[in-house]
Formats: structure tokens, sequence, C-alpha cells
């Protein structure tokens, strides 16, 4: 079986303006770039829930 793939403009029903779809794009890629305020600086699992018998 062989089977052909057409790609162009107009191919399926548009839901949002181009527009739209570029201001969303443009905001989801400053979300990318933004990190985290709680970002592990370590490499602690259960910091503050266990202590060293030793040296505390």
């Amino acid at each position: 079986m062989i089977v052909k793939l057409i790609r162009g403009d107009g191919g399926m029903p548009v839901i949002i303006s181009k527009e739209e779809f570029q201001i969303d794009k443009e905001i989801m890629s400053a979300r990318k770039k933004a990190s985290g305020p709680n970002k592990a600086k370590g490499i602690d699992l259960l910091p503050g829930l266990f202590f060293c018998g030793e040296c505390g």
C-alpha cells in the first residue's frame, strides 16, 4: 500500500487565527525558559526529615 502525504494551508479547519497561535506560542516559549522557584540545589531527597546520628 502506498500512502501519499499532502501538506499545505487549508488542509484542516482553522480553530484559532494565526495571530492567536503566534501569541500563544510565544507565551509557551517564555514559560518554558522560566525556572521554578523551588529548584533542587542538592541531592537530598528528604531534607529535614532525617539526621545523622553521629554528626547531627
